[in-house]
């Protein structure tokens, strides 16, 4: 397998990663934002890629399902976050039922719906400047925690891949949009 890779270039490789990482996002977009019932242990040993860069999401036994208010919740903020309204974004987590300790900080709140929902946030708990210490997150829906977690799985797939340049967000505004049409 290594003398197969050796013999690939490295523009065609980064290329491979940047369609497996899309057909991930795909996959877990399309369950989140068009069901809302989607595979929720979201971690790499339960991805298979086979052949093409076709993705499988494997192991179902921990699925959640997002009610059709929590599903456009999410939609919404998926939009918002394509945007630079920090009014908005921060209006649509807290739609969402992420609850803060402060009010007010638009900005930071959209901040910290970037960090959690896509990828080109990055959190920190830990730094003496993260925004969770600057405005603490008193209450957060349960089933949200595993969308997040998927945002997760896929920011460490791609800093892995060394794809710094990739966004949830923009992977699935087609499909909140589509989300939000059907009323």
């Amino acid at each position: 397998m290594k003398s197969k890779l050796a013999k690939v270039s490295r523009r065609k490789r980064q290329i491979a990663k940047r369609r497996i990482l899309s057909n991930i996002c795909e996959a877990y977009g399309k369950q989140i934002l068009e069901t809302g019932l989607f595979q929720a242990d979201a971690h790499p040993g339960n991805i298979l890629v086979r052949k093409g860069a076709q993705v499988a999401l494997l192991d179902y036994g921990q699925s959640k399902q997002l009610t059709p208010e929590e599903r456009k919740a999410f939609a919404r903020l998926v939009l918002s976050m394509n945007s630079r309204d920090y009014e908005t974004i921060a209006t649509d987590l807290e739609s969402m039922g992420v609850v803060f300790e402060k009010d007010g900080m638009p900005r930071l709140k959209a901040r910290v719906a970037r960090n959690m929902f896509d990828t080109r946030g990055v959190i920190n708990p830990f730094s003496e400047s993260s925004e969770i210490k600057q405005n603490a997150i008193t209450k957060f829906p349960s089933d949200m925690f595993f969308v997040m977690r998927v945002v997760q799985l896929i920011r460490g797939l791609a800093y892995g891949m060394k794809i710094s340049d990739f966004s949830t967000a923009k992977q699935w505004r087609k499909y909140a949009k589509k989300a939000l049409a059907e009323g």
